[in-house]
């Protein structure tokens, strides 16, 4: 099979054809130099991908046929991450960064003590570069990113048996062999949680780690941890084919 040139997004794969307009074709096309022949891997961000040929490029489209089944691609762990919302443009790298490593879902959450008050209409532009990051990346899961106020971002923790919580005087994050399906990870603004909210976590069985012995931007912490319960998650896979212990 011809090598693979480019993943796209498209939210629904229904049928053998596909068609690609707009900015998406303009990059296609006048970017990637993608011709007719070449084959694309598309994706409907929800763990769905195909292989497609390209068989038609006009001025203003391209159409894709499907030469292939489509499969799905295991999201594990599911990622559940909680943070403040870091200043300026830092908030589009942990959000590409985020995307890039695999999670599932990222929720700013509004802490007591987060200076950054998102705004919806930021959301669009937010999945636009997470649509971007999970194309570049070769992904197949794109994240839900969500505002949530102090309240129903603790409503939403309890929801999840396994929360990892990091400030400075945790346990350190090598202690935590956990490999579970799903868990949520929650990083809080740079001036830190209240007692407050340490307290309430505490009340819902949240478990309390660090990261570094330095102080970490919120987007670094984000994505630290994200990467090391992915890794985490990959190593015991390995060992687990290779019949070794964990």
């Amino acid at each position: 099979m011809p090598k693979v040139v480019a993943n796209i997004f498209i939210s629904e794969l229904r049928g053998n054809r596909f068609v690609v307009e707009g900015a998406k074709f303009h990059h296609l096309a006048v970017v990637k130099r993608v011709r007719k022949g070449d084959v694309l891997q598309v994706t409907d961000g929800k763990g769905s991908v195909c292989n497609a040929k390209v068989s038609t490029v006009s001025r203003d489209c391209l159409w894709l046929d499907l030469i292939d089944q489509i499969t799905t691609v295991e999201l594990a762990p599911f990622v559940d991450l909680f943070t403040a919302p870091p200043k300026g443009e830092r908030i589009s790298w942990l959000v590409e960064k985020c995307t890039e490593l695999g999670v599932g879902r990222i929720n700013f959450c509004d802490w007591e003590r987060s200076v950054r008050k998102l705004k919806y209409k930021s959301l669009a532009r937010l999945r636009k570069v997470a649509i971007a990051a999970m194309e570049q990346s070769f992904g197949a899961w794109l994240p839900e990113i969500r505002i949530l106020s102090l309240d129903d971002s603790f409503s939403e923790l309890e929801k999840h048996a396994v929360k990892v919580v990091f400030v400075p005087d945790g346990v350190p994050l090598n202690d935590f062999a956990i490999n579970k399906p799903r868990l949520a990870l929650v990083v809080g603004p740079e001036g830190g949680f209240t007692p407050r909210e340490l307290e309430r976590m505490r009340k819902i069985g949240s478990s309390f780690a660090s990261l570094t012995q330095t102080v970490l931007r919120i987007e670094t912490a984000a994505v630290v941890s994200c990467s090391y319960f992915k890794i985490l998650n990959i190593t015991y896979n390995y060992k687990q084919e290779k019949g070794e212990s964990s």
